[in-house]
């Protein structure tokens, strides 16, 4: 009894399930599909989206690549043309410097070719000294000359040798004086270089020391300052025959 009055009770206090039209129903089965096609475009506009935005990042790899790319070779390319500008320059001013100190090595030699030297043989003409010798490979337009007739008007150079003497002794002083007043009788001095070649058993002679300090002379006392001594009145002379030009 007790438990029959229990079960009326709670059956009398539960609602009734409240009836849906069909309107209602249709309402929300059209929401529902709205839902779910709202959410399939979304899904779509969202692969998309990160489609586009795979390609936009493939895109910009891509171009930062293929600049990164142009760059380098650029890169590449103004570096090897630096270098190649260096050392096309480098190589210019060696190659201009090895020239110019050709040319100038040319013009001393042709120089050389162009110098009228006279040596003075104070021996008889058939006895040719071994220095003549030696000068003639420097010098093509030497000239072998007697003292005894001395024309030397022509002369860049004169080579006044004493040492190749007929006594084949040192010369006395006032001998030295003679032939160099001869000489200087017979010549231009202020356009002719005058190698005097001689040996003295104490040194310079007096009568050398005496010439004027004006003249163009130089000495030597061997066969290998000679030379030298020639070759630099050779660029004496050339600097006098300039000047007259």
């Amino acid at each position: 009894m007790y438990w029959h009055s229990f079960w009326l009770t709670l059956a009398q206090a539960t609602p009734k399930p409240t009836s849906v039209d069909s309107a209602t129903i249709e309402l929300l089965t059209r929401q529902l599909q709205f839902l779910q096609d709202a959410n399939t475009r979304l899904s779509t506009s969202f692969t998309t989206f990160v489609t586009v935005v795979g390609f936009l990042i493939a895109g910009v790899v891509g171009i930062s690549f293929w600049l990164f790319k142009t760059t380098l070779k650029d890169a590449r390319q103004e570096l090897k043309q630096l270098v190649q500008g260096v050392i096309t320059r480098e190589i210019e001013t060696t190659v201009g410097k090895r020239v110019t100190y050709l040319e100038q090595i040319l013009d001393r030699e042709r120089l050389l070719e162009e110098i009228t030297v006279h040596y003075i043989n104070l021996k008889a003409p058939s006895d040719i000294p071994i220095e003549y010798e030696f000068l003639r490979d420097r010098f093509p337009r030497i000239v072998l000359k007697p003292f005894d007739n001395p024309i030397f008007h022509n002369a860049n150079v004169i080579v006044l040798d004493l040492i190749n003497n007929p006594t084949g002794k040192v010369l006395p002083d006032d001998n030295i004086r003679q032939i160099l007043k001869e000489l200087l009788d017979n010549l231009d001095p202020q356009r002719t270089a005058i190698v005097i070649y001689y040996r003295g058993e104490r040194g310079q002679s007096a009568a050398i020391s005496e010439l004027d300090p004006n003249l163009y002379t130089i000495p030597a006392n061997s066969r290998i300052s000679l030379i030298g001594s020639t070759i630099n009145a050779a660029y004496i002379a050339d600097t006098l025959r300039r000047k007259r030009a």
